[in-house]
């Protein structure tokens, strides 16, 4: 597995200062496998972790990261949309899921994301932005979008836009498949953010500029097939990333684990 170690600024303060104890299951960090041509990563802590999609069909990339990094259950599933690159693996998650959080579905995609909610422990949750839960001993998730809660006969801007804090620091933000109009709705709830999952696969038509620049983020991760025929990331999607200042990082072939 690659590493990526990020290392935040520290403010040196005079005199005593109280902070809050690590949790006893350590820091929380990102996992992103190589899914092929579609979304699925994780936020771990410990031996639990939120995932956020669960990648195309017939694959088990993300299901062999979880159990390799020492997961024994997905308190949370987000699913941000219902395109099959982002929920096509649901039956290839072997680890126990607790939840579900989804957004607006239409009649067509209910019954294969709605089926599973009675199997599960706590169900599903239909997520309304904004909104924010409490995941991961000490994480607040934040529901941020989409601006729209209608559903769309599009499905891509329907997608969630979620957001993982701890101590008031951003650490991961994921969109889905929310072109740059959802973006620019967005923009008046957003705040610097550690690391970002690049939009769309890298598609030319997300991410812009002024979404980039309010996330300011370090890092974008970026999960597109290698050789995948709509030529994702696209280069003025990459050109963007990099005139924020951030640096791109893709998992190719190994799962790629980065630190908060």
């Amino acid at each position: 597995m690659r590493v990526v170690t990020l290392l935040p600024f520290l403010a040196l303060l005079a005199g005593c200062q109280l902070t809050a104890p690590e949790s006893p299951e350590g820091a929380p960090w990102l996992l992103v496998p190589d899914v092929g041509q579609g979304h699925g990563l994780a936020v771990v802590r410990g031996d639990r972790a939120v995932v956020v999609d669960a990648g195309p069909p017939d694959q088990s990339a993300l299901d062999r990261a979880l159990r390799e990094a020492g997961v024994r259950e997905i308190e949370l599933l987000v699913l941000t949309h219902p395109d099959l690159d982002h929920v096509g693996g649901l039956d290839s998650l072997t680890v126990p899921v607790r939840r579900i959080l989804h957004g607006a579905l239409a009649a067509s995609d209910s019954a294969r994301v709605l089926g599973r909610c009675r199997a599960l422990p706590d169900g599903c949750l239909h997520a309304l932005a904004p909104d924010s839960l409490n995941v991961l001993s000490g994480l607040q998730l934040r529901i941020l979008g989409p601006a729209d809660p209608s559903l769309h006969e599009e499905t891509n801007a329907n997608s969630l836009v979620v957001e993982f804090r701890q101590d008031g620091r951003g650490l991961f933000l994921a969109s889905g498949d929310l072109d740059t109009l959802g973006e620019l709705a967005l923009l008046s709830r957003l705040e610097p953010v550690e690391i970002v999952q690049l939009g769309h696969h890298g598609s030319s038509s997300s991410s812009h500029l002024r979404w980039l620049g309010a996330l300011s983020p370090r890092v974008v991760v970026v999960q597109a097939g290698i050789g995948n025929p709509y030529g994702h990331p696209a280069p003025p999607t990459l050109a963007r990333v990099l005139a924020v200042g951030a640096r791109v990082e893709r998992p190719v072939t190994d799962p790629l684990r980065v630190d908060f």
